[in-house]
């Protein structure tokens, strides 16, 4: 290696980095000088991610007229990369950002069933290179290996230009975790409340640990994802984690703050005269009410305790960085759920045993949190079904039909290894979903789901037609 090569002052760097990530205390000072430099323009990044998040949705009703492609094979194909991305340890923007690519791509050019895995990992290959470290980007050669050599390394390549000239090269977008990060930060340096900004300090990392970990499983459900924009999904995430975890901070006037930013003097000092981005509000009360009813609440047990695999080697495998925390809140959030949907009957004796228990142990009990289900009305249920699940056997095999499956059934358990262990590219043609054939989903098989119907299963989520 010559002394003055590029290569010889890439080591220098990644040496000094590695100096500085060893030293906690650096690392310490370095963040809380970050956080207070960003604390001063947390309004002009609000109007920003808003402005830029309206002109980067997608649309259902262009995607739904996909002549070959259906959203019962979204599912797959984001389980797909969702499981790649844990594999190669990509940053946590990546799967959002890759979504959000293939789906505003479908919904300006028609796509094929056997080019739908190429633009999903094409779409990996764009986002990786916009938010990763330059070491973390697949090659060429890495994603042929991804999808077990079903494409050419030159398709890759074209399949990136076209998606950019479709795009008008319009690739950032605004992601759910970004909100997530820009809705704590703005709570907890709220001037004018201490006492809730310090009840989100102390919470901060396991709320923006579960508030993440919903917003990807919203991911797989068109019915959710796209009813909503990222900056209203990074919101019910955060408002479902406050709920489950039993932060004691109330709900409606947690809404009714993030609501409130819009409308301040030094967020609407950012609109131009004329602009066409005026907010008026995030999330309204009203739509916060039609969805935190029991049927919602029903459906989301079943979404946090039944994740898809690659979720599940995400945060719950055995040597996972988040698997023991992980599973300390799931287990605290269904059974908060449980409690809402089928409170515990109490006895004037029981009420007074445990009253004086509390006198005993001089105990103080935290407010309540003021949501009362019970007057939130229902919401209907359309007649069309959720995304179908796959198991391995209908994976592999193109000539049997998929069943329809109801929503937050178990998806098949996947063998890569857990997340944090460093694999070679050389082991990543291991994915056995990677040898699946998307093509194998077929019209017939679309309409069979459709026509799918279970009483088994109790309330079930479903898609508008």
């Amino acid at each position: 290696m010559f002394p003055n090569s590029p290569d010889a002052f890439h080591q220098v760097r990644m040496m000094q980095s590695s100096i500085k990530a060893s030293n906690f205390k650096l690392q310490s000072m370095e963040f809380r000088c970050h956080s207070n430099n960003v604390c001063e323009y947390q309004m002009e990044m609000l109007h920003h991610l808003l402005s830029v998040e309206a002109k980067t949705l997608p649309s259902l009703s262009l995607i739904e007229q996909q002549p070959e492609i259906k959203l019962g094979m979204r599912p797959l194909l984001l389980d797909f990369l969702m499981e790649v991305i844990t594999i190669l340890n990509l940053s946590r923007s990546t799967f959002p950002l890759t979504v959000n690519l293939i789906d505003r791509y479908c919904s300006t050019r028609i796509v094929k069933k056997q080019h739908y895995q190429l633009l999903g990992l094409t779409s990996l290959w764009i986002s990786c290179k916009n938010l990763d470290s330059k070491f973390k980007v697949p090659t060429l050669n890495d994603l042929r290996k991804i999808c077990v050599d079903s494409y050419y390394k030159e398709l890759f390549v074209e399949m990136e230009k076209h998606i950019l000239k479709s795009l008008e090269w319009v690739v950032n977008a605004p992601t759910f975790d970004a909100f997530i990060d820009l809705y704590s930060n703005l709570l907890i340096s709220n001037s004018s409340n201490f006492e809730v900004a310090n009840i989100i300090k102390k919470s901060s990392h396991k709320i923006k640990l579960f508030s993440n970990y919903i917003g990807e499983l919203f991911q797989f459900y068109p019915n959710i994802y796209y009813d909503y924009t990222s900056s209203q999904i990074a919101l019910i995430a955060i408002l479902i984690t406050v709920l489950t975890l039993k932060i004691p901070v109330d709900l409606i006037s947690l809404l009714n703050f993030y609501n409130g930013l819009v409308k301040t003097e030094m967020f609407k000092s950012n609109v131009e005269q004329g602009a066409e981005d005026q907010f008026e509000e995030i999330l309204s009360v009203d739509s916060f009410k039609s969805l935190f009813n029991k049927s919602f609440f029903k459906n989301l047990i079943k979404i946090i305790d039944n994740p898809p695999s690659s979720l599940k080697i995400k945060y719950f495998a055995e040597n996972g960085k988040y698997s023991v925390l992980m599973k300390q809140l799931v287990t605290t959030a269904s059974n908060t759920l449980k409690c809402i949907l089928d409170p515990v009957p109490t006895t004037p004796k029981a009420n007074s045993f445990v009253k004086h228990q509390q006198q005993q142990h001089h105990y103080h009990p935290r407010p309540p949190m003021s949501i009362n289900t019970s007057m939130i009305p229902l919401t209907p249920v359309s007649n069309s079904t959720s995304p179908n699940r796959f198991s391995p056997d209908q994976i592999f095999s193109e000539n049997e039909s998929t069943p329809g499956i109801a929503f937050g059934t178990m998806t098949p358990d996947s063998q890569s290894t857990s997340p944090g262990e460093k694999r070679s590219y050389e082991c990543i043609d291991e994915l056995e979903i990677g040898t699946s054939t998307i093509a194998g989903y077929t019209l017939k098989n679309h309409d069979t789901l459709k026509r799918s119907k279970s009483a088994n299963y109790g309330t079930l989520f479903y898609l508008q037609q």
